[in-house]
C-alpha cells in the first residue's frame, strides 16, 4: 500500500513542477515581448523627438540646410517602419491604442510644416508649430510614455508571477527530494528500529517492576470493571494500607463515591483519543480521611505484560489545602473571616445577571453602619473596636 501512495505523491509533484515550469517559461516569453514593445515605443519617441528638434532648429535659423533636409528625410523614412512594427507587435495593455491617433495627427501636421519650410514660408510654418505641431508633439510624447510605463508595469507584474511560479516549482522539487531521502533513510534504519523494538519489549517487564516498586507515587492496575490487579508498595506509606490487601478488591471501595464514575471512564477514553488523561480524585486513608490525588491514566489493556488500566497517582492534598486557603484569603476579610468586597461584588454581579434573565425575580442589598465607631476606637482601643466588628 505504501509504494502506490508514494508513486502517486511523486506523480502529483512531478505534474505540479512541470506545470509551474511551463507557466514560468510562457510568461518569460510574454515578458520578452513586452520589453520588445517598449524598445519600439522608445524608438518612436526618439524619432519624433529628432524630427521636432530638426524642425525647431530650421525655424530658429529661418534656413533649411541640405544636411537638415537629409536628416529629416532619414528620420521620416525610419518612423513609418517603427510605427508599423509597433502596430504589428503584440502588446498587453490598452494604453498603446491611445498613442496612434495622436501620432497620426502629429505626423500630418509635421509634414505640412516641413513642406512650408521647404518652400521658404517660415512664418506660416512657425505659426503652425505654435498652433498645432508643438501641442500635438507634447501630447503624443506623453501618450507614448504612458504606454511605455504601462507595458513596463505589466512586465514587472508578470515577472514577479513567473519568479513565484519558478520558486514554487523549486519548492516542489525540494519536497520530492526530501521525501525520497526520508524514504531511503527509513529503509536504511528499519532494521535498527526493529531491533530496538525487540529490546524494548524484552526489557519492559523489568522496567515496569522497577518503576512500580521504587516509586513514591501510588501505582494501581485495574481491569475495565474496576477490579484492582496490582497495587504498588508505596500504597502503604501514603495510605497506610498494604498493597497486597487491595488486590482483588474494587476501585469503588477505595475511591470517593463522587469521583468513581469519572475515574473509571477515563481509562477507555484514553485509548479512543490517543492520550494519557490527568484526573483528580480522592482516596480513603486508613484513618478515614480523604486525600486528594492527581492521577495520570494509561490504558495498557492490550499490553501483554500489563493487561490493564494503569493509575499513577500523586498526593496533592497539601497543595489543594494551600490553594483553598489562598482562595479563602483572597475573598474574605482577615479580621472577621467574612466575605470581602471582591467576593461581595462578584456575587452581586451574579444576582444582577440572573435578574436580567428572570425579570420576575427581585433582590436587595442591606447596608449596616456603626455610628461613632471612631469614638469606640479612640476611647477603648482598636482591639475593642475589632471585637465590636
Amino acid at each position: 500500500m505504501a509504494r502506490p501512495k508514494l508513486a502517486l505523491v511523486f506523480g502529483v509533484l512531478a505534474t505540479g513542477i512541470a506545470v509551474l515550469a511551463a507557466l514560468s517559461w510562457f510568461q518569460r516569453i510574454q515578458i520578452d515581448e513586452a520589453r520588445s514593445a517598449q524598445v519600439i515605443l522608445n524608438q518612436i519617441a526618439v524619432l519624433t523627438r529628432e524630427i521636432n528638434n530638426l524642425t525647431w532648429t530650421a525655424l530658429q535659423g529661418q534656413n533649411l540646410t541640405p544636411e537638415a533636409d537629409t536628416e529629416m528625410r532619414e528620420a521620416r523614412q525610419a518612423l513609418p517602419k517603427a510605427v508599423l512594427a509597433a502596430r504589428l507587435h503584440a502588446y498587453h495593455t490598452p494604453a498603446l491604442e491611445n498613442v496612434w491617433p495622436e501620432l497620426d495627427e502629429y505626423i500630418v501636421s509635421a509634414d505640412r510644416q516641413w513642406i512650408l519650410m521647404q518652400i521658404g514660408n517660415f512664418d506660416e510654418a512657425k505659426q503652425l508649430d505654435f498652433q498645432e505641431v508643438s501641442p500635438q508633439f507634447d501630447l503624443m510624447q506623453h501618450k507614448v510614455q504612458i504606454a511605455i510605463e504601462a507595458e513596463d508595469n505589466w512586465a514587472q507584474g508578470v515577472a514577479l508571477k513567473a519568479r513565484n511560479e519558478l520558486l514554487a516549482a523549486a519548492t516542489l522539487a525540494a519536497i520530492a527530494i526530501l521525501i525520497l531521502f526520508l524514504r531511503l533513510q527509513r529503509q536504511e534504519h528499519i532494521g535498527q528500529l526493529e531491533e530496538t523494538e525487540r529490546n524494548a519489549l524484552r526489557e519492559s517487564e523489568e522496567r515496569f517492576r522497577a518503576l512500580t516498586e521504587q516509586s513514591t507515587d501510588i501505582i494501581l492496575i485495574a481491569d475495565p470493571s474496576g477490579q484492582i490487579k496490582y497495587a504498588s508498595p508505596s500504597v502503604h506509606s501514603v495510605l497506610e494500607v498494604l498493597g497486597d490487601s487491595l488486590v482483588g478488591t474494587q476501585m469503588v471501595d477505595l475511591l470517593h463515591p463522587d469521583d468513581f464514575a469519572k475515574t473509571i471512564s477515563t481509562g477507555p477514553r484514553s485509548v479512543a483519543y490517543g492520550q494519557n488523561p490527568i484526573v483528580e480524585f480522592r482516596l480513603r486513608h486508613a484513618d478515614g480521611r480523604w486525600l486528594q490525588f492527581e492521577c495520570v491514566v494509561r490504558n495498557l489493556i492490550q499490553h501483554k505484560n500489563i493487561g490493564g488500566i494503569v493509575y499513577n497517582a500523586r498526593d496533592i492534598t497539601e497543595r489543594k489545602h494551600a490553594q483553598e486557603q489562598l482562595l479563602f484569603n483572597a475573598t474574605h476579610d482577615a479580621l472577621t473571616g467574612l466575605p470581602n468586597r471582591a467576593l461581595f461584588l462578584g456575587r452581586l454581579q451574579s444576582v444582577v445577571d440572573r435578574m436580567k434573565r428572570h425579570s420576575q425575580e427581585a433582590a436587595a442589598v442591606l447596608f449596616i453602619d456603626i455610628d461613632d465607631f471612631k469614638v469606640v476606637n479612640d476611647c477603648y482601643g482598636h482591639a475593642t473596636g475589632d471585637l465590636l466588628i
